[in-house]
């Protein structure tokens, strides 16, 4: 992914990077609702203009420490072919990144949904693709929840 322009936010002290071409909106926090028995990532949906949304958390995919919902959060829409809402404690801005991203695998080979990792000046950047976050397995029980919640 030489020369992307990325959104950069973080979720918690971690700073993630996502395609910018991907983010169709980026708004403060609205009320989500939970789902039981979610697949990795997904705290809950929301209705964004009248389409089911999940709501992907990086703070429960990584397993870092919970915290609740704030109106001072912030919410990426993702439009893809796997379209979600993405959580944010704050957005840095939209940077170019040129030069090698060091894949997942020379770290550890069982890392998942990450695209790789870019050396910053000042730290790591965690670089992912909206679309390794969520398996086809899972967009499919998503999308059976969307197709339920319509009738």
């Amino acid at each position: 992914m030489p020369d992307s322009d990325l959104l950069i936010f973080l979720v918690q002290d971690v700073r993630i990077g996502i395609p910018a071409v991907m983010i169709d909106h980026v708004f403060r926090m609205v009320a989500v609702t939970p789902l039981h028995e979610a697949p990795p990532g997904i705290i809950g949906i929301i209705n964004y203009h009248g389409e089911i949304f999940p709501v992907f958390s990086f703070r429960k995919y990584f397993s870092l420490q919970n915290k609740s919902l704030s109106p001072k959060d912030y919410l990426l829409i993702v439009q893809s072919e796997r379209s979600l809402a993405i959580i944010a404690d704050y957005i840095e801005g939209v940077f170019n990144l040129s030069g090698e991203i060091i894949p997942p695998e020379k770290i550890d080979p069982g890392i998942q949904g990450i695209t790789g990792f870019y050396r910053c000046k000042d730290g790591l950047l965690v670089v992912t693709h909206p679309q390794d976050l969520i398996s086809l397995t899972d967009q499919k029980k998503i999308q059976a929840m969307k197709e339920f919640l319509a009738i």
